[in-house]
């Protein structure tokens, strides 16, 4: 009888211990797409885009809650970010979830670093960051993808399936993942990158370096040529380049699955890694609440954006006035090189073309046609009526290369030349990606034969807004003057005041730049880049703060350290001051060790004070004093509102 007893009340007890276990017992999965078509926005198209196979393995049989969130894929990360959102805080809330684990692919990295970026732009976010685990980005794109600088140029027609919608419409979400757009973005308005603000919960990249994973697979075709054309630095997998995929995050595997096959369970099982990743419930769960301030990334950031040349050539419009065109093609010596050529819109009549490469009478140097095109040990047929021509032995120099269509035919093609590297680059760059009216802006491109300066050349810059056809020109000089530190360097350079005879008015701006020239061996060249530039809107401005205040327990280390700080606001809205503290390293540089922020509804005009409060914990044991740098935000028009306020060293120690 006692026994009976005692056993009921032993039940009683691991009963109520369970019923009083945290809510961190449901461990739900979240999968986050890149970007694509609008259709995205559906879910069915969602599911497809990560196969079936691939949900099953990533919840473990179904054994876990999961949601495959579901956007359209043209839009910019903060705008898919308010749909991702939607889905996701709906899941939690159902399903009752305090330990997500999210794993995305491509765009669907940045999207979620958006909102862990920003978790006062939507009231949601929060919630989302307290409960979430750690979000696993596969080639997430977070310094951009040359793939995407070129999406204007391609237009998508010569890539195939899944590829085009991927990575060749040049939709906003092709902006936002190009290498200038992401280098701005990572410097005003995501985390996560070295100088930058940690992201609150971890990140964890998975990197590809493959590209022939299934031969009978367009995709694979597709990305391989892509990766040619856009002369991708480094290994990649064929869509993202792997530094781009490491930038943000701890390592968690790289892959030999291409960028189609590391969003399935088929070439390697990535699926049945994730799995097993969310099946581990690792201590460290969310915690009950998120403080919004933290330590920074170490490492300084501050080199500005460089845009390298690729190895495309030339578009070449063909018309029935114009049916025959000549333009230069640079070899570098080589066993084999490739001379491949696109139309990117069809021809009226069966893509009919022919390619005439003059050799200029080498010897050894062999010319052949081809419809196919050798990778890695591999022939593939070219898409979209391309044609190849194949070099054998070739030689170093500039040859002209002769296309000749029907006198019928309406098109513009695209050529490039694969396996054969250059050792000549442009490096395009701005003194910053973002500025206001009146503020001085030095605008540089330096040409590189190896390690040799390329002096002599033509530099130009077109610069027109957004989606615009206008532009206006201005010219680069390598003369020692207007922003060019010595003449004669291979650095071309030009100094513009934003509003005045640069950028007029505020938005987006695209800058391309072109280079033409005789390099050091006398050959003559042509390169071009683009960077992306936003003229800001000033509506505030950032005051010196006008009160400081350090506090230390009995043994008088530092508790906190709060800051006072004015702001004048000149137009209603939302606002987010960011601080981050600065120490003086060995080298004399600055090193951030912590950051908090401030958020306000600014509802008139005036001035108002802002408070910056850093917890003991994130400033450790490090000694002042500091330097304290502030950043206005707006969170309605997502650009920098302000100036930044630097120079300010605090009282305290």
């Amino acid at each position: 009888m006692y026994r009976k007893v005692e056993t009921t009340i032993y039940l009683c007890l691991v009963l109520a211990f369970l019923l009083s276990l945290p809510a961190w017992a449901v461990t739900g999965l979240a999968l986050v797409h890149g970007k694509g078509s609008s259709d995205l926005a559906n879910q069915q198209t969602a599911n497809e885009y990560w196969g079936s196979d691939m949900i099953k393995a990533a919840s473990k049989n179904y054994q876990y809650p999961y949601v495959v969130a579901h956007y359209d894929g043209t839009q910019y990360m903060w705008q898919a970010a308010g749909q991702v959102a939607g889905q996701l805080y709906d899941f939690i809330d159902k399903n009752n979830i305090s330990d997500l684990v999210v794993v995305t692919h491509s765009f669907g990295g940045i999207v979620m670093r958006w909102i862990f970026s920003n978790p006062d732009y939507d009231s949601r976010y929060k919630k989302i960051i307290q409960v979430t685990r750690c979000v696993n980005t596969i080639a997430a794109p977070a310094k951009g993808s040359e793939a995407a600088d070129m999406a204007d140029e391609l237009s998508g027609s010569w890539l195939t399936g899944w590829i085009v919608d991927i990575v060749g419409q040049n939709t906003d979400a092709t902006r936002n993942c190009t290498t200038s757009k992401m280098a701005e973005y990572n410097s005003t308005k995501l985390f996560g990158t070295p100088g930058r603000p940690a992201l609150p919960k971890t990140f964890r990249w998975v990197s590809g370096y493959g590209l022939w994973n299934d031969m009978t697979h367009s995709e694979d075709y597709g990305l391989a040529m892509l990766s040619g054309a856009a002369g991708m630095p480094g290994e990649d997998d064929g869509a993202v380049s792997e530094y781009s995929a490491q930038a943000v995050g701890q390592k968690w595997f790289r892959t030999e699955a291409n960028h189609h096959h590391n969003r399935r369970n088929d070439f390697e099982k990535i699926g049945d890694a994730i799995g097993n990743d969310v099946a581990q419930r690792i201590a460290d769960r969310a915690e009950p609440d998120v403080r919004f301030s933290g330590v920074v990334q170490a490492g300084n950031d501050k080199e500005a954006y460089r845009a390298f040349s690729t190895r495309y050539i030339e578009f070449i419009p063909m018309s029935a006035e114009k049916t025959s065109c000549d333009i230069p093609v640079l070899l570098e010596d080589s066993e084999h090189a490739h001379v491949v050529v696109w139309p990117l819109h069809q021809m009226q009549r069966g893509e009919i073309f022919t390619l005439a490469l003059d050799n200029k009478g080498q010897r050894g140097m062999q010319i052949s046609d081809s419809k196919n095109i050798e990778m890695d040990g591999t022939e593939m047929s070219l898409p979209q009526g391309g044609q190849c021509l194949v070099i054998a032995q070739a030689t170093r120099g500039e040859y002209p290369l002769r296309i000749t269509t029907a006198r019928s035919a309406q098109t513009r093609m695209f050529a490039v030349v694969v396996n054969s590297e250059s050792k000549l680059t442009l490096q395009f760059s701005l003194s910053s990606l973002y500025g206001f009216d009146g503020m001085p802006l030095d605008i540089c491109a330096t040409l590189r034969d190896g390690t040799n300066p390329i002096t002599g050349a033509q530099v130009t810059v077109d610069v027109a807004r957004e989606g615009s056809k206008e532009f206006a020109r201005i010219t680069l000089n390598d003369d020692g003057m207007n922003g060019d530190a010595r003449a004669n360097d291979g650095v071309y350079a030009t100094r513009a005041t934003i509003g005045r005879n640069f950028a007029r008015e505020t938005g987006d701006w695209l800058l391309r730049v072109f280079a033409s020239g005789v390099n050091g061996s006398g050959q003559r060249f042509q390169r071009s880049a683009k960077v992306y530039f936003q003229h800001c809107q000033r509506s505030g401005e950032i005051h010196k703060p006008v009160h400081e205040e350090a506090l230390y327990d009995s043994a008088h280390k530092l508790t906190q350290l709060g800051f006072s700080v004015p702001v004048a606001i000149y137009q209603p809205g939302r606002y987010r001051l960011l601080g981050t503290l600065y120490v003086n390293a060995s080298d004399g540089s600055l090193t951030p060790i912590a950051w908090t922020m401030d958020s306000r509804q600014i509802a008139n005009t005036s001035q108002k004070t802002y408070e910056l409060m850093f917890p003991g914990e994130d400033i450790g044991n490090t000694s002042g004093p500091f330097h304290l740098k502030l950043e206005l935000f707006s969170l309605d028009r997502i650009e920098m509102a302000a100036e930044p306020l630097e120079g300010y060293w605090t009282k305290s120690n």
